[in-house]
């Protein structure tokens, strides 16, 4: 973890913060878009520079954290796989809460940040 060094100005604490994220957002782990630094407690609400308190995160994620936007996810309908594999997902996919059918698009929708989480769970199971 970056060391909290108060000599730093804002740009330079935002560096920091980009570097210890690894120039990825910490929710859904993009790297290849635009990417704010976000302020965890905003500092509307007394929240500080400190480097504890900041994180990067995507412009989608960014805008989502302040509720005008959704973070990015991942569509799932039973065209883009096998019958049998798609049934497995969809057991994990009613069991989360974040979660949801679109009917517009008549697929799942599951935030990008949780399908890592997921296929790991799905991979083990399917190992033992």
């Amino acid at each position: 973890m970056a060391k909290e060094t108060p000599s730093l100005n804002i740009d330079e604490r935002k560096e920091a913060v980009r570097d210890r994220d690894r120039h990825r957002c910490v929710n859904c782990t993009a790297s290849d878009v635009t990417l704010d630094v976000h302020h965890i407690v905003p500092r509307g609400r007394a929240g500080s520079n400190r480097l504890s308190n900041m994180v990067v995160l995507c412009r989608e994620c960014h805008k989502a954290a302040h509720g005008n936007g959704m973070a990015p996810r991942v569509k799932f309908d039973n065209g883009t796989m096998q019958n049998e594999e798609f049934s497995l997902y969809l057991r994990y996919w009613r069991s989360l809460d974040v979660a949801i059918f679109d009917d517009s698009d008549n697929c799942w929708c599951v935030p990008k940040a949780d399908m890592e989480n997921l296929i790991d769970i799905i991979r083990q199971e399917t190992n033992n």
